[in-house]
């Protein structure tokens, strides 16, 4: 299945459906370097490390040829998610 967008769905780690297909594993080490990089705004803060915003994440499309949260990490803790498709 296509969103609107024509993006594929991702399910998330949590079971959420959504088009971004990036996430922030609990391995982050909350150095916000990834926060700077990110022309959408999509990361922030949340309950225990960076989160992103899958309403806002784009995975840098328009902007870099790579997400540019994944070429800074760190500690590599930012993932694809891989595609699904919904029942």
């Amino acid at each position: 299945m296509f969103p609107p967008s024509g993006r594929l769905i991702y399910v998330d780690t949590k079971g959420v459906y959504s088009s971004m297909a990036l996430f922030i594993t609990d391995e982050c080490i909350n150095c916000a370097v990834c926060v700077e990089e990110c022309p959408n705004n999509a990361i922030f803060f949340g309950a225990q490390h960076y989160e992103i915003d899958p309403d806002r994440c784009t995975q840098c499309e328009g902007f870099f040829a790579k997400p540019q949260c994944q070429e800074v990490c760190p500690v590599d803790c930012i993932l694809l998610i891989p595609p699904s498709s919904p029942s």
